[in-house]
């Protein structure tokens, strides 16, 4: 009998893994190996169009090897755990990737908690109003894993209008310092000495 355990840190600071009992010595023999995927990624996925809509977006998690709803939600939620442990980096199509500051993760992970178990997700509906422009954005921010084959589709979207509509906020959410996010705070990514 073959038996597959995961394991995790017992604190993120250390990189100490938790102890896992093993139960009634089944085990005669062990293989220990590291997981191939690295930290988690943050990015704003968008929707955008030229006029006025009215939009349905998912709140949850998706993994995309599993075909069993409840297994889908529990994986996703560990797999984007794990990932979250070894920091985020916010990706974007302006710029690259950028990491974000360890002063954030706490915020970031609880955030993404608000999403576990969420079965099935949560269908919300919004509009977006081009208010007079040419076109509309909707962006919504998503946490991934690195591979991406784990999801959390968050609360938090940005309604974008007129030349910003096709482009994808500069900053995480919570770096957001108006409605369309087309000014951030500066004190959210990682400062590195180079």
């Amino acid at each position: 009998m073959k038996k597959e355990i995961k394991g995790e840190y017992t604190e993120n600071e250390s990189k100490m893994m938790r102890c896992i009992p093993t139960g009634q010595d089944w085990v005669s023999a062990i293989a220990v190996k590291r997981e191939k995927r690295g930290n988690a990624v943050g990015y704003w996925q968008g929707i955008t169009s030229s006029e006025t809509q009215t939009y349905t977006y998912h709140v949850g998690t998706s993994y995309s090897d599993s075909t069993v709803e409840s297994e889908e939600t529990h994986k996703a939620s560990f797999e984007i755990g794990s990932a979250l442990e070894l920091g985020i980096m916010f990706i974007s199509s302006i710029f690259g990737g950028q990491p974000i500051g360890p002063n954030k993760h706490t915020l970031l992970k609880k955030d993404v908690e608000t999403t576990f178990g969420l079965e099935r997700g949560i269908e919300n509906t919004t509009t977006c109003t081009t208010e007079g422009a040419s076109g509309a954005g909707l962006w919504q921010w998503v946490v991934a894993t690195s591979d991406g084959a784990a999801h959390s589709f968050s609360w938090h979207t940005v309604c974008r209008t007129g030349e910003l509509s096709m482009r994808e906020p500069e900053c995480p959410f919570f770096a957001c310092l108006n409605a369309d996010c087309s000014e951030c705070a500066d004190d959210w990514y990682e400062v590195t000495d180079s």
